[in-house]
């Protein structure tokens, strides 16, 4: 049962570790990451053109081991 209080500092270090170190890089690095959308250097988006549907076309299904 001692090795399971010998892990306990191991745990205690590697969850401080795992939380810490983003939870750094996020406090120190605020402004990195995608560019806000209201930014300048971002292109203008195309609106999406419509699709037109064939009214012929109807979906069909196909059944495993039929011989159609």
């Amino acid at each position: 049962m001692s090795w399971f209080w010998l892990n306990v500092p191991a745990m205690a270090l590697f969850f401080a570790a795992w939380c810490g170190i983003p939870m750094f890089m996020v406090l120190r690095h605020p402004t990195w990451g995608p560019q806000r959308a209201d930014s300048a250097e971002l292109a203008p988006v195309k609106p999406p053109r419509a699709v037109q549907i064939r009214r012929e076309v109807r979906p069909s299904a196909t059944v495993a081991g039929s011989t159609r």
